[in-house]
């Protein structure tokens, strides 16, 4: 299991420092992960506070899920569902990422970071779920929405 890194600033607090409350909050990052850490006004015990996190399961039943950040869940579930139609042909899935880039800004592909990686993981939690589905027979996969 990952430790959290050390907060920036370590300075015990001071306990009545005025204009400070006896519990300080900071933001750090791990992982490219924004969480929060926790101080008590003596400055010994931190708390690190994670970022929600969502599983992703897969259709095969031997492989362990993965977890994400739910913000990451959330924007790539967001940019598939707009990108993969209903009915007609489906989507290639050789075309789902570049679709899913164009659907997310800048700062949230900066902080994916590996693009390819999670839209795969999201389409099979959405695979699970039941909200798009492989069109049957066809090779290579093509992607229909079910929602």
């Amino acid at each position: 299991m990952k430790q959290a890194p050390a907060a920036r600033n370590d300075r015990p607090l001071a306990p009545h420092s005025p204009g400070r409350s006896p519990l300080a909050i900071e933001t750090v990052i791990m992982d490219n992960e924004v969480g929060m850490l926790t101080k008590n006004s003596g400055g010994g015990v931190s708390t690190l506070i994670a970022p929600e996190r969502v599983q992703c399961r897969t259709p095969s039943s031997n492989k362990k899920p993965k977890t994400i950040a739910r913000w990451k869940f959330d924007a790539l579930r967001k940019a598939i569902l707009r990108v993969v139609p209903r009915r007609g042909d489906g989507l290639a899935i050789s075309d789902l990422e570049p679709l899913v880039r164009e659907q997310l800004t800048e700062d949230e592909l900066l902080r994916i970071r590996v693009l390819r990686w999670y839209t795969t993981l999201v389409k099979l939690e959405l695979e699970v779920r039941g909200e798009i589905t492989r069109m049957e027979g066809v090779k290579p996969q093509r992607l229909l929405k079910t929602v």
